[in-house]
């Protein structure tokens, strides 16, 4: 009777060992799944910064070409209006 209950109190005791190790590594899981969870916020967080960055970088790029294909199309009309007047004038002179 004495050895069926100490060996009762040691798988009490074994028993008990392993929900607490059960407890510990479901506390390490959670904290683990918290933490891949907050890097991946962190990391989601700088990939659309840099996505910003690239989008201004490119609107950037784009209206520095528009300023130039405006201040080249400028001095093509310029040039020929220049053309015009001076096929007018070179009409009146004949």
């Amino acid at each position: 009777v004495q050895q069926f209950q100490d060996l009762q109190l040691a798988l009490k005791s074994a028993v008990e060992n392993l929900n607490q190790r059960i407890s510990d590594l479901h506390s390490l899981v959670r904290e683990e799944r918290d933490s891949r969870r907050s890097d991946i916020e962190h990391l989601a967080t700088n990939l659309v910064g840099k996505v910003n960055e690239c989008v201004a970088a490119i609107d950037e790029e784009r209206n520095g070409r528009v300023q130039e294909q405006t201040v080249a199309m400028k001095r093509v009309g310029e040039d020929l209006m220049l053309l015009s007047q001076r096929l007018d004038i070179e009409k009146t002179t004949r």
